[in-house]
């Protein structure tokens, strides 16, 4: 934030704690789970890559027969810990 953007945002902060601080607290916890609603929306927005883009960002370690025998190790015939 710089320049008066930054003194218009730190106004409208203080404007916003000063009603806040007015309000009952069932209506602060309504407030707040508003908030949380636009917080969560905006990060959203951050992370403009697509869903197949963050997931290839996921980290698995597994055995490397996992994909193969997929069915062994889910019903417990195979188990990670006997794998030489």
């Amino acid at each position: 934030m710089g320049g008066t953007e930054g003194i218009r945002a730190m106004s409208a902060r203080q404007m916003l704690i000063h009603e806040i601080e007015k309000l009952n607290d069932a209506s602060i916890f309504e407030v707040m789970a508003y908030i949380r609603r636009v917080a969560r929306r905006e990060q959203l927005r951050a992370d403009s890559r697509g869903l197949l883009a963050r997931l290839r960002d996921i980290q698995f370690d597994g055995p490397p027969d996992l994909s193969t025998n997929l069915d062994d190790y889910v019903t417990g015939e195979k188990r990670v810990d006997d794998l030489p």
